[in-house]
């Protein structure tokens, strides 16, 4: 557990720095026409990691033309959301916690 604890802020720093890198590379004319104006729902959950790594997609997302919402959703309620369409992503996913969700 205090192993878990030190690792996250790290893990967390990693993620952050991957994806400020892969959007400091990316061609400027790289936006293109996106498919569809209508947004790309990216869930967000209460952790840091999940929080990270979301906002870096979106901001990839973004950088390649497409619109995004972000979506304040209960990690085991969104599983409804993303089955039947109304949230498109959800960027950290359990399989602990979320199997049985998942496998619906």
């Amino acid at each position: 557990m205090h192993r878990c604890k030190r690792l996250a802020p790290s893990l967390a720093r990693s993620a952050l720095g991957l994806g400020l890198a892969a959007l400091a590379f990316a061609p400027v004319g790289a936006a293109a026409q996106a498919e569809s104006a209508d947004p790309i729902k990216l869930t967000l959950h209460d952790w840091t990691g999940q929080l990270i790594t979301t906002q870096i997609m979106g901001e990839v997302l973004q950088k390649a033309g497409y619109n995004v919402e972000y979506v304040q959703a209960d990690y085991l309620a969104q599983f409804a959301g993303l089955k039947t369409g109304d949230l498109h992503v959800a960027m950290e996913i359990w399989e602990t916690t979320g199997r049985e969700a998942m496998d619906e």
